[in-house]
């Protein structure tokens, strides 16, 4: 999610920080803002490219895919289906994806603005010009929901640059990779082949919180899976972040099955549609209380369920006033 602060970059393989160091940053990575449990939240991560060379591991793969596919079966995904969907060779199973590549801090501010994260200021003219070329979308919008074309844009604007920020990470991969650290046989691995890891592997609390963020990771997995489903594409093709969040309004998978709209009347909540994507930021900050010209405290709230993040809100809401402040070249 949030492009403008979360910026990507690939970390070359012969660049390996101490193992304890990327195992923890594993254990403290936040889902995205956008799921149903309460995790630390998102931001700057390097991350896997879906066509990035990987790193070759003496794991064993075919216990690592083979708890995957009971993971699946557990979860409702037939058996035979399950098999195929993990052997598949998209499906990479890959240590350095969690141990080196997968970092999430919560989003920082500026030096030069305290409490609001750094956004290119061209921003607000090109949020401002997105406004008056989607009117007509943005009016369906507001008489439905409520909800002001300028809250969405700061939304969008942050999230996706406004959905032109292109999405390059396989969301299976992603959710298969953290579902792992629930895997004892596959914790143990990682114990044997990095043996720094070993005073972190031992700490209980450390691995309680590991395992819960992987039983997050399965069930998006999961979820990703039946949204493929329903919009009738290739769960291995679809394209996201590193938390496998999806499309300009970057939901997770189960968070856009649930409060996703559809935006342009077609009969389908696609969350890589652009007024899919519209429509479902203004319905979820409506359904958590999002009021134009309403409570200050409880519109922030709103926001603050969209992103676990304070500084996120600040910086939303600081766009939100520029993008209704009069716009110089239109005039008042």
């Amino acid at each position: 999610m949030h492009r403008l602060y979360r910026v990507y970059y690939h970390v070359p393989m012969n660049r390996r920080p101490p193992a304890c160091i990327l195992l923890a940053a594993l254990i403290f990575t936040g889902a995205c803002s956008h799921a149903e449990t309460a995790l630390p939240g998102p931001a700057t991560v390097p991350e896997v490219r879906a066509d990035a060379p990987v790193q070759e591991t003496e794991l064993p793969e075919a216990m690592a895919r083979d708890y995957l596919v009971r993971v699946l079966v557990e979860k409702g995904v037939e058996v035979g289906r399950a098999r195929s969907l993990i052997g598949d060779p998209r499906l990479v199973i890959d240590p350095g994806f969690i141990l080196k590549n997968l970092r999430i801090a919560p989003p920082k501010d500026s030096t030069k603005t305290p409490g609001i994260m750094t956004y290119d200021p061209a921003f607000i003219a090109r949020g401002r010009a997105f406004i008056r070329e989607n009117a007509q979308q943005f009016r369906a919008i507001e008489e439905r929901y409520g909800t002001s074309p300028r809250i969405v844009t700061a939304v969008l604007v942050i999230e996706s640059r406004l959905g032109t920020y292109p999405m390059r990470y396989r969301a299976m991969r992603v959710f298969s990779n953290m579902t792992l650290v629930q895997d004892q046989a596959f914790v143990e691995g990682l114990r044997e082949h990095y043996p720094g890891l070993c005073e972190l592997l031992d700490d209980e609390q450390i691995l309680k919180t590991a395992t819960a963020k992987a039983r997050w990771a399965s069930g998006e997995l999961y979820q990703l899976i039946v949204l493929a489903d329903e919009l009738g594409l290739d769960p291995h093709e679809i394209m996201g972040s590193v938390s496998g969040a999806l499309g300009p309004a970057q939901f997770i998978p189960s968070t856009f099955r649930k409060y996703g709209e559809d935006g342009d009347a077609d009969g389908r909540k696609d969350p890589f549609s652009l007024p899919d994507a519209m429509a479902s930021i203004a319905g979820f900050l409506k359904k958590s209380g999002w009021r134009e010209n309403g409570d200050e405290k409880r519109n922030r709230q709103a926001l603050w369920i969209y992103n676990h993040s304070d500084i996120y809100v600040n910086t939303i809401l600081k766009i939100y006033q520029e993008l209704s402040a009069p716009d110089a070249e239109s005039g008042p």
